[in-house]
């Protein structure tokens, strides 16, 4: 280049004391120049590089006068310009510039039209480019320091590597823009609409991108700290990307690449994530409340104390997934995958998982209360080991290999529910409904509650809980434990009286097969006793299959009573006699007292009977009778024969003893037909007793 040109590089230079020499940085693009005007200010420098004040008309004709001399084909170079405080607008043609290593300050560039200009390497601050139209401009590596490019336009416009610091680009929009790797602090892009944006490893520190539309942009390892957003991202990459204490809430996002993406202390509220893919990223004190985010991807990711509570995530995938701490609330997970994933403390609380697989998962001291858990669950190999799982509804599901050893399952659904090698062990099941439930296989122990009465007894009790008492919001805030809550141990546990069974019913003028009696007003009493035959018949069954006796007992007894109960309800006299005397009798073929207090009792009744009815009387030759007659009446103070109603009294109950047990030594015998009549019911009773009481002896032994 030779030294007629004005903006000669560093090796051309041929010195001399009038020449201006000012260098000049313009990036790693452009190295370092030297200035070799002649020096036509005070301070020694070109007019380009002097610091002083320069008007707009001077602007203009040096600015003319340099593209008259230039010799050569391509941009006018006026590296290292120094322009302050100068309004240029679109007076002045900036197409072809290369002003790398510039520096602006106050220069008010608005409306201009800028093509093929190079900024790279400068220092602009204070500056406006407002409503100016780019393209193929290049601030790479330059310096914009509070400077306003609100609603500009461009295309093909580089910010490479530039520190940009508060900085408005609202209502910008602009087509392949390039930010790559650069520094933006507290600037903002509200309202702007960007296109094909690049944004890779770039540092968003306390930007704003409120209201922005951002498609098909890559915002790969970039870092997002103490940003807000607010607005739409279609089609773009936020790979392996950073955002700290940042607000997103309300941001739409659709087909966005957020794999690897970390997540820390930020607000992603009312967004929509839907489809998008979360694959090994790692989320941290981050919240998502009521955000939509049907079918995304959270493959091997890592979420640390974040906030779900009421958002959409129906169709996803969160296979070997690490969750602590995490608060999905309310939200609903249905139609999804959960593989292979660990849940610790955090919440499931009323959350929908509807049609969704809980596959090798673990749940470590996880609240899951009021779960909508079905139809259509489907559990395998995971680990609900002490978790709060009350109110949660599994009906109409498949639970298999799984553990709920110690979980706490108040009120429970498992109705129509398939439940298959499962670990009931020290788990609460009190109330829990399993109606219906086909349980095979299962764990159970001493320890768990099944509870004396199933919750269809307590029918109308279980309507007013559920409608009045489970408020979850106001349980959730509650000290009291649910089982004080609901005084559980005192109402399972008890047996009822007539008076409480007769308050469930009311009058009816209608018979129930000819027997006028307390009827159901309803059909659905009748049902629910209907259920509880069932249920008690299931714990009976699960009973068995764990060699827990006593309580297989309690359960057939349970079963038998809300038979009867049954039967009284639906009006049929005869059943209802029959379970009752076998309740009475024989406690349902379980009590050996009972068969022992009714043959005591049939003893010392027929004993009494006889002296009444004739008495006995002796086979020997004395023929001594011994009786009462019916038209006996004491008179006065101790009659005289009380002795001989002892003696008649131990010789009815001796002979009441034999005839009873049907040995008959012959040295008695009844001493009228009514007498005979009587011997011969008790000894066919004493026959059906002894046989009775053997049975019941040999049910309970081999039980």
């Amino acid at each position: 280049m030779s030294s007629s040109d004005p903006g000669s590089e560093l090796d051309d230079l041929d010195g001399g004391s009038q020449r201006c020499g000012f260098k000049t940085e313009g990036g790693s693009a452009h190295g370092i120049s030297l200035c070799n005007r002649e020096s036509s200010e005070p301070d020694g420098r070109c007019f380009w590089h002097s610091s002083r004040k320069k008007s707009i008309t001077e602007v203009i004709d040096q600015l003319n006068r340099e593209r008259s001399f230039q010799d050569h084909e391509g941009p006018t170079i006026i590296r290292g310009m120094i322009l302050e405080q100068v309004s240029i607008g679109d007076d002045i043609d900036f197409d072809g510039l290369d002003c790398a290593g510039c520096k602006l300050t106050d220069v008010d560039l608005t409306r201009t039209e800028i093509s093929g200009t190079v900024f790279d390497g400068g220092t602009i601050s204070d500056s406006d480019f407002s409503k100016t139209h780019f393209e193929n401009v290049s601030f790479s590596e330059a310096s914009l320091e509070r400077v306003k490019m609100i609603d500009i336009s461009g295309k093909n416009v580089f910010y490479k590597d530039s520190h940009i610091t508060s900085t408005q680009f609202r209502w910008s929009d602009g087509d392949e823009i390039y930010y790559s790797n650069s520094k933006i602090q507290d600037s903002s892009f509200n309202q702007s609409r960007i296109r094909n944006g690049f944004f890779e490893t770039a540092d968003l520190t306390n930007s704003e991108f409120l209201g922005t539309t951002i498609i098909k942009s890559d915002f790969s390892n970039s870092s997002f700290d103490g940003v807000d957003m607010e607005g739409r991202f279609r089609d773009g990459s936020f790979k392996n990307a950073e955002i700290y204490e940042s607000d997103l809430s309300d941001v739409d996002f659709e087909d966005v690449n957020l794999r690897g993406l970390f997540v820390s202390r930020s607000d992603l509220n009312n967004s929509d994530l839907s489809g998008l893919d979360l694959e090994d990223c790692e989320l941290r004190e981050s919240n998502f409340h009521n955000s939509t985010m049907f079918g995304i991807n959270l493959v091997e990711s890592e979420v640390v104390d974040c906030g779900f509570i009421g958002s959409t995530l129906d169709d996803s995938v969160f296979d070997d997934m690490n969750s602590v701490d995490t608060e999905f609330t309310g939200s609903s997970i249905e139609n999804s995958t959960l593989k292979n994933s660990e849940f610790a403390y955090g919440s499931f609380e009323g959350v929908g998982l509807r049609d969704t697989d809980i596959i090798e998962c673990e749940f470590v001291d996880v609240k899951m209360m009021g779960m909508k858990a079905g139809p259509d669950l489907y559990i395998d190999q995971s680990d609900f080991e002490g978790i709060e799982l009350m109110c949660t509804d599994f009906s109409e599901s498949i639970i298999s290999k799984s553990y709920f050893k110690g979980s706490e399952l108040l009120s429970a659904g498992f109705e129509g529910t398939i439940i298959e090698k499962v670990d009931l062990r020290k788990s609460d099941c009190r109330l829990a409904q399993f109606w219906d439930a086909d349980l095979r296989d299962v764990r159970i122990d001493n320890e768990t509650k099944l509870g004396s009465k199933c919750i269809y007894e307590l029918e109308k009790f279980a309507e007013i809980y559920q409608d009045d008492v489970l408020n979850l919001s106001e349980f959730t805030s509650s000290e009291e434990t649910f089982a004080d809550l609901l005084n559980l141990d005192e109402l399972t546990n008890s047996e009822g009286s007539a008076d409480g069974l007769r308050s469930r019913l009311s009058k009816t003028i209608l018979p129930r097969n000819g027997w006028h009696c307390w009827n159901s007003d309803t059909e659905d009493e009748l049902y629910d006793f209907q259920k509880s035959i069932r249920v008690y018949r299931a714990y009976r069954g699960l009973c068995d299959d764990n060699q827990l006796s006593d309580r297989s007992r309690t359960f057939h007894t349970r079963e038998r009573e809300a038979e009867r109960k049954y039967h009284f309800l639906n009006g049929n006299l005869g059943k209802w006699t029959y379970l009752a005397s076998q309740k009475h009798i024989m406690g349902y073929g379980n009590g050996y007292l009972n068969v022992l207090i009714t043959s005591a009792l049939t003893i010392v009744f027929s004993a009494i009977a006889y002296l009444f009815v004739g008495g006995v009387e002796s086979t020997q030759s004395t023929g001594t009778m011994y009786s009462i007659t019916p038209g006996w009446l004491p008179r006065f103070g101790i009659p005289s024969w009380v002795p001989d109603i002892i003696v008649s009294f131990g010789a009815s109950m001796y002979f009441s003893v034999v005839t009873f047990s049907t040995l008959g030594y012959g040295d008695l015998q009844p001493g009228s037909p009514f007498a005979k009549f009587l011997a011969g019911a008790e000894s066919l009773a004493g026959v059906v007793l002894t046989a009775v009481f053997v049975f019941v002896l040999t049910r309970r032994a081999t039980w």
